[in-house]
């Protein structure tokens, strides 16, 4: 099921996280029907919510990589863009690429850091909206996705 790459990492595709999802869904279906009847299944139900929570986390994580992963891109198109034909200008964008990449995925700071993005796509998932709304990006993030429910 899933692709291998690096250091043996596995990677889904989106169908393979619906599937994922979809068999979640049954699993969760079969523990109520079980407790409807008077049994209980507390054990298959808490891993059945912690895998769950980590598929949604990891879709959270990819998602915000990718967002992050494009508006660094954007950004860096148009300093090359600024330097015209000046190849030492594109040199020097190039090499400051690394340390730019870095605080883009990982400063919690920057709004369109993959850190940043990712807690504020998990919060909107798990938070209650009261909560989710009293946090800017949260509050940005739920609008998001309140949007494309409609």
């Amino acid at each position: 099921m899933g692709n291998r790459n690096g250091c043996d990492t596995p990677t889904y595709s989106e169908k393979e996280i619906k599937k994922l999802q979809d068999n979640i869904k049954k699993t969760k279906k079969l523990i109520e029907t079980v407790e409807k009847a008077g049994g209980k299944m507390p054990k298959l139900k808490k891993a059945v919510k912690h895998l769950e929570i980590a598929i949604n986390t990891g879709t959270d994580i990819a998602k915000a990589a990718d967002e992050a992963s494009r508006e660094l891109k954007i950004h860096t198109d148009d300093l090359h863009k600024a330097c015209g034909d000046d190849f030492v200008c594109k040199a020097k964008i190039d090499r400051k690429w690394q340390a730019r990449a870095v605080k883009w995925t990982l400063d919690p700071s920057k709004d369109n850091s993959v850190l940043t993005k990712t807690m504020n796509k998990t919060m909107a998932r798990y938070a209650p909206k009261a909560i989710c709304k009293l946090f800017d990006g949260c509050a940005k993030e739920l609008k998001k996705q309140e949007k494309k429910c409609k």
